[in-house]
């Protein structure tokens, strides 16, 4: 048998002094250092057809377990992305497979996709994608 609880209800946040309205900092749960890069890169999704769109993305930054892109189209999270970059290192594969985990919107244009490697970047090839 349940028993009743007394429900509190909290106060509408206009009812709140200014200093109880702090946000709160989004944990971070990355474990590899992120670094800055300046790529350019090519994207799509890997059930896509020989002649469908690739999509012009900017990369944010770059680690061995992940990239976060900088691009005018939304891919869901869970979706599964070929990324190719324009310049391609000679000791890096020509092709990245990554797994979308986030998309938000960008604050000047189009959407941040954060993505993960199924395989991740050894540290040779990550050093080879930030010369």
């Amino acid at each position: 048998m349940l028993e009743e609880a007394e429900v509190k209800m909290l106060p509408e946040a206009g009812d709140l002094p200014p200093d109880c309205l702090v946000k709160h900092p989004r944990i971070e749960r990355r474990v590899r250092v992120r670094y800055s890069a300046n790529l350019v890169t090519l994207c799509q999704k890997t059930d896509a057809c020989v002649g469908d769109f690739w999509w012009l993305a900017q990369v944010q930054n770059i680690s061995a377990l992940g990239i976060a892109l900088v691009l005018s189209h939304r891919f869901e999270p869970e979706s599964i992305l070929v990324i190719e970059p324009t310049v391609v290192p000679p000791r890096v594969a020509r092709s990245l497979e990554v797994r979308v985990v986030r998309a938000e919107p960008h604050a000047e244009e189009g959407w941040c996709i954060g993505c993960e490697f199924t395989q991740d970047l050894s540290d040779e090839d990550l050093k080879a994608m930030l010369e």
